[in-house]
């Protein structure tokens, strides 16, 4: 797991080379005036996911992992939390879905877990089998609306 601001990501290229193109993305496109839901840039090895609407509270969400690809969750508006695990701490409560590279978590260290604040201009790189649980609530009273982007990096070929 990495997290620093969006503009030195690139500094991490030595441990993963691919987020050297988020800036460049980044560079050349306004990621606030692109559509909620997928906008693929390189197919489906390099794809950028945006969503904006208020983070739920803690407890009603889950931690999730990825087998396939590498997410980048890079908050352009608002705030958020996103809890962070070690792989194997958790088991599976949905199984692995290949279709959306995606299983959820549960197991008691989420009481444990770490509570990283996403604010303006932040994003955390979460690798596969890494247990993250992202667009959490600043607290819980909090009805702030985080726009977000989530970019996705195929570190496994496409099984066919």
């Amino acid at each position: 797991m990495i997290i620093d601001t969006i503009d030195r990501l690139g500094e991490y290229a030595a441990c993963l080379p691919e987020l050297k193109k988020i800036g460049k993305y980044l560079a050349t496109n306004d990621i606030s005036k692109l559509p909620d839901g997928k906008t693929e840039i390189e197919g489906n090895d390099f794809y950028v996911n945006v969503s904006h609407g208020k983070a739920d509270p803690w407890d009603d969400k889950m931690f999730e992992c990825h087998q396939l690809y590498v997410d980048v969750q890079y908050v352009f508006q608002g705030a958020e939390i996103i809890g962070w695990l070690p792989g194997g701490c958790l088991s599976e409560a949905v199984p692995y879905d290949p279709d959306g590279d995606i299983a959820f978590l549960d197991g008691p260290a989420t009481s444990s877990a770490s509570r990283l604040l996403l604010s303006q201009g932040t994003a955390a790189v979460f690798f596969p089998g890494e247990a993250h649980k992202p667009s959490t609530r600043i607290s819980e009273d909090s009805d702030q609306v985080v726009h977000k982007a989530v970019f996705k990096i195929r570190m496994a070929p496409e099984k066919k």
